[in-house]
């Protein structure tokens, strides 16, 4: 399991995933992590605390039948969850992503599950 951010989506064929990989802190980890980047609003407002200091991204392809787990539209298939997401969703079917933060289950080099998606969280710029 990977944590990243989702920062394209391509719908032809099975799909795939422009992912910009990250480090997830909770707890005691997260106010290290933080206390490390000088994040500005210590003590953390919010946890987990994410920590994105490589622009690298990675194509991930979707595997047939790969599942999301969306807190706000449930468990779907990746192409009704790709139908169903509004901006009012938390991730945007616009060109940003940012607001996309995620999990991600690979098996043998495809995405299977897309879960986790946070609400709120500190650090990496996007919150």
């Amino acid at each position: 399991d990977w944590f990243g951010f989702i920062e394209g989506i391509d719908t032809t064929g099975n799909g795939s995933l422009t992912f910009d990989l990250s480090c997830y802190f909770e707890g005691a980890e997260a106010d290290k992590a933080a206390v490390e980047d000088n994040y500005p609003w210590m003590p953390l407002e919010f946890y987990p605390y994410i920590r994105n200091q490589n622009p690298r991204t990675f194509t991930l392809p979707m595997a047939a039948g790969a599942m999301v787990e969306d807190f706000m539209l449930g468990t779907l298939g990746f192409a009704a969850w790709m139908l169903a997401l509004s901006p009012d969703d938390g991730c945007s079917a616009a060109d940003n992503y940012d607001a996309c933060p995620v999990w991600v289950q690979i098996q043998a080099g495809e995405v299977v599950l897309i879960y986790g998606i946070l609400p709120e969280w500190a650090g990496d710029g996007r919150d």
